[in-house]
């Protein structure tokens, strides 16, 4: 039981790591389109803007939190229900 639940929190560690790193390449792509943006004035600039906001919304969800809750859940399964028991809504 404490191997499978050791595994599991590293599971959950690898997949911050993963989407930290999603998020920081996301952002430089971001970075980089806005660059061509500025420095080009033709119609490609409604195109790459169109990609600009697409990476803008993905950007606001920093991490995709239902998949991090699922294993969340699958390590700390009662710590929802401690917490909505000693902080009722």
């Amino acid at each position: 039981m404490d191997d499978l639940l050791s595994k599991k929190q590293r599971n959950i560690v690898s997949l911050e790591t993963l989407l930290e790193s999603n998020r920081k390449f996301l952002l430089q792509i971001k970075r980089d389109l806005e660059k061509v943006l500025k420095n080009d004035n033709s119609d490609k600039n409604s195109g790459v803007q169109k990609l600009i906001n697409k990476i803008a919304k993905r950007e606001k969800y920093e991490y995709d939190y239902d998949l991090l809750i699922v294993h969340f859940e699958e390590v700390h399964p009662d710590f929802y229900k401690h917490i909505l028991a000693k902080t009722p809504l």
